[in-house]
């Protein structure tokens, strides 16, 4: 984790956020037939059309950088299409599967009901937090390490339960979240 967050950025992150929310509404709008072609193939063939998992991979992985950039966890812009192991300091990888279940696609998402409810509430907590964290940065050009570390955690709980929703993984998203913050500071 940096060591000082900018005051102006921490300012200007308000505006930004809707631009970010216009891309992912973009994102999530081409992503939803995309999904479906990717189901109907993973139904048929039981494998993740590489395509549609690089899409997938790609976007997912700028989404939890620039939620990671809005809720004050880094100061620079996440590039749109970052590649694993580049400089960014918010990673996210995810490795295409083998195989996948074929019944997947059609019932992941109702398996992560409970989880993708709880997420209401961990965002809600996110939001409360992110706004601690911007009167921190104006006041101390800090964020308290306890801060950083539940908004890291939450998000990193958000990706755990988008990747099992979209049925790239088979490993259902628990509540509990390991999380290495050494390899973040």
């Amino acid at each position: 984790m940096q060591a000082r967050w900018s005051r102006g950025m921490a300012i200007a992150k308000v505006p930004a956020a809707v631009v970010d929310l216009a891309l992912l509404v973009l994102a999530a709008a081409a992503s939803l037939p995309l999904y479906l072609v990717a189901a109907i193939g993973i139904v048929i063939t039981g494998r993740w059309p590489r395509w549609a998992f690089s899409w997938f991979e790609v976007t997912l992985r700028w989404f939890m950088r620039a939620s990671a950039f809005q809720y004050l966890l880094v100061d620079r812009y996440p590039p749109l299409i970052g590649r694993p192991g580049d400089s960014f300091p918010v990673r996210f990888e995810v490795a295409r599967p083998a195989s996948t279940d074929r019944w997947r696609p059609l019932f992941a998402w109702i398996l992560v009901l409970p989880q993708l409810a709880s997420l209401v509430v961990v965002y809600a907590a996110i939001f409360l937090m992110a706004s601690l964290a911007m009167f921190s940065i104006l006041f101390t050009e800090r964020i308290p390490a306890n801060i950083a570390e539940f908004i890291v955690r939450a998000l990193a709980f958000h990706a755990r339960v988008l990747v099992y929703a979209l049925a790239i993984t088979d490993r259902y998203p628990g509540f509990a979240v390991e999380v290495d913050l050494a390899a973040a500071a």
